[in-house]
């Protein structure tokens, strides 16, 4: 008996660990990495029209925030292939703070954010720890701004006080 082609070349199917189907399509073509999981069932119309926008690489990212907000550069940098290259537990994790800065101080322009706007966004966080891994993600965002989109301004994540922790150690 002979095995029918594969219409759809680079998807393989592979059950998860909740015993859910998914459909996910790795290729190479001209030179471009494709990498993606592909929605809907195999075949459908849906599935279709996704592997062909991630074959022709006609998928654009669509900023729909204002050019030198800190909410188009948090959508430029998840757009990135540095973001998109992180694990995939780094790469949810990462998209939940940058969210939760998008929805605190999304609107604020770039050039306008001083070092103590960032201390308060700190002390909002909650925690000491947290304060300190927001101060961290806002330096990466601004350095990620000075490297691909010009910003020339200073970095207020740097320039901001880090929170002290105090521990008592690891429990052994």
């Amino acid at each position: 008996m002979k095995r029918r082609k594969n219409p759809f070349p680079g998807v393989n199917t592979v059950e998860d660990r909740h015993g859910k189907l998914r459909h996910r399509l790795r290729r190479t073509i001209r030179g471009r990495t494709v990498d993606t999981y592909l929605p809907g069932a195999f075949g459908s119309t849906e599935f279709r029209q996704a592997y062909e926008e991630a074959i022709e690489g006609t998928r654009v990212a669509t900023l729909r925030a204002k050019p030198g907000t800190l909410s188009y550069l948090i959508a430029s940098y998840l757009e990135s292939s540095g973001y998109r290259n992180l694990s995939m537990a780094t790469f949810r994790d990462k998209a939940r703070r940058l969210d939760w800065i998008r929805e605190a101080i999304g609107k604020a322009r770039l050039s306008e954010i001083q070092p103590r706007h960032v201390e308060k966004l700190m002390a909002k966080k909650g925690g000491l720890v947290a304060g300190n891994r927001l101060k961290k993600d806002l330096g990466q965002l601004f350095r990620f701004a000075a490297k691909h989109h010009g910003f020339a301004g200073q970095n207020p994540a740097v320039l901001a006080d880090a929170n002290k922790v105090r521990s008592k150690g690891l429990h052994t």
